[in-house]
């Protein structure tokens, strides 16, 4: 019994090293993959690993030799035998180990050096990128006549950017504009002083001149309605001059189930996409922070969306999807949206709306075809976004006081499906939408995307990307890239099969117009504010917000103004420098502040070179004193550290 178990012991299988050197080679074979696509982290992760259990192999064989050299000094000869035997191969296996360790410890220095050079090659490139977009804001800013803010944006730049030649270049251009902004101003300044003179010496009442500073205000702001009107108008008429286009189309069959390569006129795509929307980056609702596009397969969408103000206080819109693929789908959505564009304009009621469109869509498309689509009424008065559904997948509804996602069913039938006979079938679904609750309104092709093993991403994965989403940011643009790069990290950033559409609301209270001044002083005393002369007409609470808040800006400013202006008349020129200094990190800047800074720093660079010279001339004294004294050598040595370190003496 003894001798078997001894040998059960001494042939620690023969199969072992094979499956070893199997095992090694295929975790080097994953360390090379991992190379190859430059994923260094997981490869120095992986390398320590190998490390880890080689050094663990070489102890355990260390600690087996010892047990092996017992039994070698067995009198049993036979005992004593397989010990040596195994004795040699248990050095053989250690060396190779210890081979391999030096190998690996190789492969993990240059591996690491390689990860520390990517690293610094990503951190190079992100910080050219946000320098590229800083820079882009100076220049959006200098269009804009923002030039305060451009100024202010270039010290963040110079402080996160020191190196950068071009950052000065652009300072040049940021001071010019500046000054002569601020040389008009005087001017402007200048003149409308002496217009006060005047009118003072006419014994002219000053009050007319305010009265003048409504009337402009009045102007401009009828200026400004009179300009989205216009813009509205200009859209309209860009569509409807392609009714008629669209109409030669549809006139015989409504179909282009009979349209050939040869059949099809030069501008049937052209007509067609003019019905289709991937993006609107100037549509705004009031109550509403919006954000919605299509991030499109092709040139042919079959996702698209549209809306119509009905009046002050509602807002009709949709999104919609076809089935099927290519020219058909993108015909359907076409007719569709012009459908939409045509009765949203007349029909008033929601309900009779969407009836409308089912059954005339349902009269004039003859092949099998359906739509799925939502179509919503935002109405501001009740503070609710009814839906009507029309086969859809479900929206999504963060509700920001429980912290938590609601996800909101859909009912009906797709468009076209089958005529509506009654009005009262149709039901309407009301979504009530507290401050900053957030809706996500969305197409299907996201949930159905894949990876490279062929896992759909599915509705609950897309859940928890929106609600980690809406968690970190409040902005809709930033919770749909968020959305966006879960999707992408998930499918490995390869395309998408079809349309992908998503459109998100944040709800903001503060964009409510104020209706009564029992608002406005409440927002008066949240914000500590005495006031009893500011304007509600047409003016939101974020207005009102940001009004407070700049006037408390100047205010301030004007403060520390003054503080710096008193340490300069009593040359406090340290605490000017540390004040204005302290000033910059709170983002209060001011060309008067500049100023200042440039008279500290000159102080103290003359007191400096004062203390200095003061320095110098005591050590010329003492030179002088051991000259006079034959102390040569000193005075030689001396005199050489004076002028390394001085450059002069």
């Amino acid at each position: 019994m003894f001798i078997q178990k001894l040998k059960t012991f001494l042939n620690i299988s023969k199969k072992k090293q094979p499956e070893l050197i199997q095992w090694f080679k295929e975790a080097l074979e994953w360390v090379e993959t991992y190379e190859k696509i430059k994923d260094y982290k997981n490869v120095i992760l992986a390398i320590r690993e190998l490390i880890l259990k080689h050094k663990s192999l070489l102890n355990y064989n260390e600690e087996l030799i010892k047990k092996l050299y017992v039994l070698e000094s067995s009198n049993v000869e036979e005992v004593s035998r397989k010990a040596w035997e195994k004795i040699k191969k248990v050095r053989d296996l250690s060396t190779e180990l210890s081979s391999r360790l030096t190998l690996l410890e190789k492969r993990l220095a240059v591996n690491e050096e390689k990860n520390k050079a990517e690293t610094e090659k990503y951190k190079k490139e992100r910080q050219e990128k946000e320098y590229k977009i800083q820079v882009k804001e100076i220049k959006t800013l200098l269009k804009n006549k923002e030039y305060s803010k451009a100024l202010s944006l270039w010290k963040k730049i110079a402080f996160d950017f020191p190196n950068k030649k071009e950052a000065i270049i652009l300072l040049t251009e940021v001071q010019n504009a500046y000054n002569k902004s601020k040389i008009v101003q005087e001017k402007d300044s200048k003149k409308a002083k002496k217009v006060d003179k005047i009118l003072s010496d006419i014994w002219v009442d000053l009050s007319v001149k305010e009265k003048n500073k409504w009337l402009l205000a009045s102007i401009r702001e009828k200026y400004r309605e009179q300009r989205e009107k216009t813009q509205s108008k200009n859209e309209k008429l860009k569509r409807l001059r392609t009714l008629s286009e669209l109409d030669k189309l549809l006139v015989n069959s409504w179909t282009i189930s009979d349209i050939d390569g040869e059949k099809i006129d030069d501008n049937f795509f052209n007509v067609i996409n003019t019905w289709l929307t991937k993006d609107i980056q100037w549509f705004e609702l009031q109550w509403f922070d919006i954000f919605w596009k299509i991030i499109g397969k092709d040139k042919i969408i079959w996702d698209t969306f549209w809306f119509n103000k009905v009046d002050n206080s509602k807002v009709v819109f949709y999104i919609w999807d076809a089935t099927g693929h290519w020219v058909q789908s993108w015909f359907v959505v076409a007719v569709l949206s012009k459908l939409f564009f045509d009765h949203s304009k007349k029909v008033k009621v929601f309900k009779d709306l969407f009836l409308k469109l089912n059954n005339e869509l349902k009269e004039k498309i003859k092949w099998r075809m359906f739509v799925t689509s939502i179509f919503f009424e935002w109405d501001s008065i009740k503070n609710t976004l009814s839906s009507i559904w029309a086969g859809h997948i479900p929206i999504f509804i963060y509700r920001k006081e429980q912290n938590k996602v609601e996800k909101v069913i859909a009912w009906w039938l797709a468009l076209w499906v089958r005529l509506i006979n009654n009005v009262s079938s149709i039901k309407v679904k009301d979504i009530e939408l507290n401050d900053w609750d957030v809706a996500l309104i969305y197409t299907d092709w996201i949930l159905e995307t894949k990876d490279i093993t062929w896992n759909m991403y599915w509705i609950n994965r897309f859940e928890e990307s929106f609600l980690k989403a809406v968690t970190n940011f409040t902005n809709p643009k930033k919770i749909q890239e968020q959305i966006l790069k879960e999707a992408n990290d998930f499918k490995w950033n390869q395309s998408f099969d079809d349309d992908v559409t998503l459109i998100v609301f944040v709800r903001d209270k503060n964009k409510d117009l104020i209706s009564n001044k029992a608002e406005l002083e409440k927002i008066l005393q949240e914000s500590n504010v005495k006031k009893t002369n500011m304007q509600i007409k047409n003016t939101t609470k974020q207005e009102v917000i940001d009004k407070i808040k700049k006037e408390k800006y100047d205010r301030e400013l004007k403060i520390r103004l003054q503080r710096l202006d008193r340490l300069h008349k009593v040359w406090e020129y340290i605490k000017l420098k540390q004040d204005v200094l302290i000033y910059y990190k709170e983002w209060f800047v001011h060309d008067k502040m500049k100023y200042y800074l440039e008279k500290a720093i000159w102080n103290e660079q003359r007191v400096i070179a004062k203390k200095q010279e003061d320095k110098l001339q005591k050590k010329y004294q003492v030179l002088v004193d051991l000259y006079k004294k034959w102390e040569y050598n000193i005075v030689i040595k001396e005199a050489i550290d004076v002028i390394f370190k001085n450059w002069k003496i």
